[in-house]
C-alpha cells in the first residue's frame, strides 16, 4: 500500500510542482510585463519631460537671439538718425551763416523795409507792434502806422514780426522763424523727422 500511497503523493506532489511552476511563471511573466510596462512609461515620461526640456531652450535662445537682432537694429537706426540730425544740423547752420551775412547788405535793408510795410498793411486797421532787432531798427519808418520794439537777436536772426495788438493777428517775417518752417518742412518730406 505504500507504493499506491507513494505514488499517489508522488502525482500529486508532481501536480502540486507543475501548478506551481505553471503560476510561478505566470507571476514572473505578469510582473515581466508590468516591469516593461513602467520602464516604457518612465522611458516615455522622460522623453516628453526632455522633448519639453529642449523646446523650452529652443524659444529662449530664439528670444534672446531675436533681442540681440531688436537691439543691433535699433542702435542702428538710433546710429543714422544721429547722423542725419547732425548732417541736417550742418545744412541749417550754414543757412543761418548765410542769412547773417545777408543781414549786413544793403539789399538786406531794402527788401526789409518792403517787409515791414507788406506786414503792416496785411494785418488791417488796429495797434499793431513791429519787432526789430537793434541793428535793423535804423531802416524802420517812423512815419508808419505802428510802434518799434526791439528784440533780442538771440532767435531772431533778422527779418521782422508785426502784431496786430486790437485783433492779437501777427504777421512773421523773421528769418528765423522762416528758417525753422524751412527745417520742418524738410524734414516731413524727407521722412526725417524724430516725431
Amino acid at each position: 500500500m505504500d507504493t499506491l500511497i507513494e505514488k499517489k503523493l508522488e502525482k500529486l506532489s508532481g501536480t502540486a510542482i507543475s501548478d506551481a511552476q505553471k503560476l510561478r511563471d505566470k507571476i514572473e511573466k505578469e510582473l515581466e510585463e508590468e516591469r516593461k510596462t513602467r520602464i516604457t512609461s518612465k522611458e516615455d515620461e522622460f522623453l516628453a519631460n526632455a522633448y519639453m526640456e529642449i523646446q523650452k531652450n529652443i524659444s529662449q535662445i530664439q528670444k534672446e537671439d531675436n533681442e540681440k537682432v531688436l537691439h543691433a537694429d535699433m542702435a542702428a537706426r538710433k546710429e543714422l538718425l544721429l547722423k542725419r540730425e547732425a548732417i541736417i544740423d550742418r545744412v541749417f547752420l550754414e543757412a543761418e551763416k548765410r542769412i547773417e551775412e545777408y543781414v549786413k547788405t544793403d539789399a538786406y535793408k531794402e527788401s526789409l523795409k518792403e517787409k515791414i510795410k507788406s506786414a503792416i498793411s496785411e494785418l488791417g486797421e488796429g495797434r499793431k507792434v513791429v519787432y526789430l532787432t537793434e541793428a535793423d531798427a535804423l531802416v524802420f519808418d517812423k512815419s508808419l502806422p505802428a510802434e518799434l520794439e526791439l528784440v533780442s537777436e538771440e532767435g531772431f536772426i533778422g527779418g521782422v514780426k508785426v502784431i496786430n495788438k486790437d485783433t492779437d493777428v501777427a504777421v512773421n517775417y523773421s528769418y528765423y522763424e522762416l528758417l525753422n518752417e524751412q527745417r520742418a518742412g524738410f524734414l516731413h518730406k524727407s521722412g526725417l523727422s524724430l516725431s
